[in-house]
């Protein structure tokens, strides 16, 4: 343990209570050795151990988080405290974290949280804002790198770290996708925009528009999409006659049900596509690339209608 003044308090005279006692003792031990704190004055019960059990938490826990809020262990042990590289739940059993970011360098860091101490009496935003701190942050780590790494991306976790390397490395092979892509990472963050995709409703739109992709549903599912989709998206909405959310309802219903082609042709094409061992998305380039094969041998618009007979 660290260096720390242990108080315990003793309501029985003579008692030769422990410092510590084994966690099906602890209650007893706990109405002999009351909480010392308001005897110091300090915020009494900080240092108890909690008295509610796991499943009356998680109980509760389940009834105020949402479902695909999930928790580790079908049935999770109270995690009240850590320290270095270990958790300890409520009844005293000790566990070695090897799960969370913090084991980096280990929970209760002292010199961490005297860090964080100083920075939350002073200041806590985020990085949009101009300030000392995350600049000499931000150059300390970059100066651990060898050149050409000079750049630091901030982010808020494993998951966007991931993402966004997912992402570099995606650019890094495809050069030519770059064009669409902001040069810097602040553009790169201020140009994604949120699109919302409206399921579809039995409710009959609200709009005089016959549109049968139109809807009225409140259910909705957030995407993040860069600025220049989301205008294009809307461009090509516009010149159609359509409204964003009937657009882009049609051309993903149109990709889940081959467009509305009969039951026969789709079934041919999931054959097909099952055959090549290709994903629709991919299936459907390597469609528009067979295409594009036959158009540079026989020229643009070589099947349309009376094509054949002008050529004669």
């Amino acid at each position: 343990m660290p260096p720390h003044l242990h108080v315990q308090r003793i309501d029985e005279p003579g008692l030769d209570a422990p410092r510590a006692a084994v966690p099906s003792l602890a209650e007893a031990w706990r109405r002999l050795c009351p909480d010392p704190f308001p005897l110091l004055g300090l915020v009494p019960g900080v240092a108890s151990a909690p008295t509610d059990d796991p499943a009356a938490l998680l109980a509760r826990r389940d009834a105020v988080l949402a479902r695909v809020q999930e928790h580790y262990f079908a049935v999770p042990p109270r995690i009240e405290r850590g320290w270095r590289h270990h958790l300890v739940d409520t009844g005293g059993r000790a566990y070695v974290d090897l799960v969370n970011n913090v084991a980096v360098l280990g929970h209760s860091h002292p010199a961490v949280e005297a860090a964080v101490r100083r920075q939350l009496v002073r200041l806590n935003t985020n990085s949009r804002f101009l300030y000392g701190v995350m600049v000499e942050f931000a150059e300390a780590l970059a100066a651990r790198f060898p050149a050409p790494l000079d750049t630091v991306f901030l982010v808020n976790t494993g998951s966007e770290a991931n993402e966004l390397a997912l992402r570099l490395a995606d650019l890094a092979h495809c050069p030519a996708r770059r064009s669409s892509v902001p040069s810097s990472p602040v553009d790169r963050q201020h140009s994604m925009q949120h699109v919302r995709h409206t399921e579809d409703s039995p409710m009959p739109p609200k709009s005089k528009s016959a549109d049968p992709f139109s809807s009225t549903e409140k259910l909705m599912q957030t995407f993040r999409m860069p600025r220049e989709l989301v205008a294009f998206l809307r461009g090509e909405a516009d010149r159609g006659g359509r409204d964003l959310t009937a657009f882009v309802n049609r051309h993903l219903e149109g990709l889940r049900t081959w467009f509305g082609l009969p039951e026969a042709a789709s079934t041919l094409l999931d054959a097909d596509r099952e055959a090549l061992r290709m994903e629709r998305y991919e299936y459907l380039l390597h469609l528009l690339f067979q295409r594009s094969l036959e158009l540079r041998e026989k020229g643009p618009g070589f099947d349309a209608p009376g094509a054949e007979r002008k050529k004669k």
